[in-house]
């Protein structure tokens, strides 16, 4: 339905003016078929509802993922959420509104088992297996589920069909749990020594995964390590590995993988474009004083210039100039010279540039400045 401007302005209590200036209004001004300028009510009335729908949606879904997290857990629930969008899902949920492209997210996984409580008000009881019926773990059990395959407690636990804490026990009477397995923790004991069997048990440890150290420029292996401890012992920071590893990007000019899932991490490396840029950050070495003072003030070479020979950025010379506090003389060009050469004897920028030891853009912005006009 088509209706006329001045009926719109007092439809929505504005004048014509503003409907021409929000673009909310501007895609619903059209003409008719005689050529008069109106207003189309309905589909802005159908993009209103679409975008309501929306936001209710948003809401729900954040609604109904702090009712999931009662259910399972803060953890668990987070667990099955990508890396990468998890922190903007715990924003959604603290705002109390989720985006509509986390909101389907958040649909999909988790509206099969849990929505229709959601909507009922009730929360699922799991019916587990009685104590007096539940047998007790073997050793061999926990050894290839817990440490070999790396399933969790929780895991573990959904597949007996038993309460996680009753897991956690079970393993603890064997005296395999991960945190306490024979070997003295080194937090908060100062001055601890361990012995040679505690060392080798620390570093040989079941649940150590290898890691693989990869060149970025031809995407072969350079090394192999036991574990993250091992890389550490090598000079690599843990935490930067760590990292690395998960977003597939770089840590001390290497890329970084478990073995066997290197050539997931080196078809995400090969799609980045940028990183021949990181390669070289990681190469950079810095000059020294001397090398600096050689280019920068005796051979006046520019910031830029001495970048390109550094492969890296003009801003990091000029820092590194200002740090170690080189800087080069100011020339005695003033603008009374500059008229005199530039206007009165027909002077180059370049050549008055040479005579005064500066840069010819340095000449160009005195003149801009000082609003002298270039000569043809």
């Amino acid at each position: 339905m088509l209706i006329s401007l001045e009926m719109t302005a007092d439809y929505f209590e504005t004048n014509e003016k503003y409907l021409y200036s929000d673009s909310k209004y501007k895609k619903h001004i059209k003409k008719d078929e005689k050529g008069t300028i109106r207003f189309d009510i309905d589909n802005f009335n159908k993009e209103q509802s679409i975008k309501q729908k929306k936001e209710d949606f948003c809401i729900t879904m954040a609604a109904f993922a702090e009712f999931v997290i009662d259910i399972i857990g803060e953890k668990n629930f987070y667990q099955n959420i990508p890396t990468l969008k998890r922190q903007h899902i715990k924003r959604g949920i603290e705002k109390s509104k989720l985006s509509y492209n986390y909101g389907k997210m958040v649909q999909e996984l988790f509206e099969k088992k849990y929505f229709h409580y959601y909507e009922d008000g009730t929360f699922p009881v799991n019916e587990y297996i009685p104590p007096e019926k539940r047998k007790s773990l073997s050793a061999s059990f926990v050894m290839t589920e817990y440490w070999s395959r790396q399933k969790t407690t929780f895991e573990i636990a959904q597949e007996l069909n038993v309460p996680e804490y009753w897991v956690i026990n079970e393993i603890r009477k064997l005296g395999l749990f991960k945190k306490d397995n024979g070997v003295i923790k080194k937090a908060g004991l100062k001055g601890l020594v361990m012995t040679k069997e505690q060392k080798e048990k620390r570093q040989n440890q079941p649940h150590a995964k290898p890691i693989v150290q990869i060149c970025p420029k031809t995407f072969k292996i350079v090394k192999e390590y036991s574990s993250q401890g091992a890389v550490n012992r090598y000079g690599f920071k843990r935490e930067n590995v760590r990292k690395a590893m998960k977003r597939c990007g770089l840590s001390g000019g290497y890329l970084w993988a478990f073995k066997g899932v290197e050539k997931a991490t080196i078809n995400v490396a090969k799609r980045r474009t940028n990183i021949d840029v990181r390669v070289q950050a990681h190469e950079y070495v810095p000059p020294t004083k001397k090398e600096l003072y050689e280019l920068y003030i005796v051979q006046g070479k520019t910031a830029r210039q001495i970048a390109n020979k550094y492969k890296c950025h003009k801003n990091t010379i000029a820092q590194l100039c200002s740090k170690l506090k080189l800087h080069k003389p100011k020339s005695n060009l003033t603008i009374e010279k500059l008229k005199k050469h530039y206007l009165e004897e027909k002077m180059i920028a370049k050549d008055i540039a040479k005579m005064y030891g500066v840069s010819t853009k340095t000449v160009a912005t005195y003149l801009s400045k000082n609003k002298i006009r270039k000569y043809k």
